[in-house]
């Protein structure tokens, strides 16, 4: 049993909002790990996996069930795309945001990733960042562009998150 800690460099995307559940209440969140994958799992391979939350002033915890993984060797297309990553130096948080010198940096960067390896496994994450930074930058119609079709696919994990960059999008346009 090994405690992974700083799964994400951005403290929003570990931090669940304050909400107050009735019995039988739900709440639901999903997370990208997204940070020092490579160093926490090193090999291919199955790994149980747990998550534990614990309130705001770390006196009550709370756990998951084991959730189990499965990490597999990449191939091909996925392959060269992972080669690309390890390159740039950047393989524990390439799709993060974090080490690159500027905005201007990391869109080219992923542009160009986007472009080469969009049909990898990793090329739905490129699409995203880049759908994000075009959010932020307020580059509506590329936002779009990037978003729309991840929106409609129900497979990925951050799909639900697309369609909430496309509602406030719409709802911007509609001031």
């Amino acid at each position: 049993m090994q405690q992974v800690k700083n799964l994400s460099p951005i403290r929003a995307n570990t931090a669940a909002p304050s909400v107050r559940l009735e019995p039988g209440g739900r709440f639901e969140s999903t997370q990208v790990l997204s940070f020092k994958l490579d160093r926490n799992f090193l090999h291919p391979g199955v790994y149980q996996i747990q998550i534990t939350l614990v309130d705001s002033k770390w006196n009550e915890e709370i756990k998951s069930n084991l959730i189990t993984i499965r990490v597999v060797r990449p191939e091909g297309l996925n392959l060269q795309a992972l080669e690309y990553i390890k390159r740039l130096g950047a393989s524990s948080y390439f799709f993060s945001g974090v080490g690159f010198s500027s905005k201007e940096q990391e869109r080219d960067v992923l542009e160009d990733f986007a472009s080469r390896f969009g049909d990898s496994i990793y090329g739905p994450y490129a699409e995203f960042s880049l759908g994000e930074l075009y959010f932020y930058e307020k580059d509506y119609k590329k936002a779009v562009q990037r978003l729309s079709k991840l929106a409609k696919m129900p497979e990925f994990a951050l799909a639900h998150r697309a369609e909430k960059y496309l509602d406030k999008i719409k709802a911007e346009s509609a001031k």
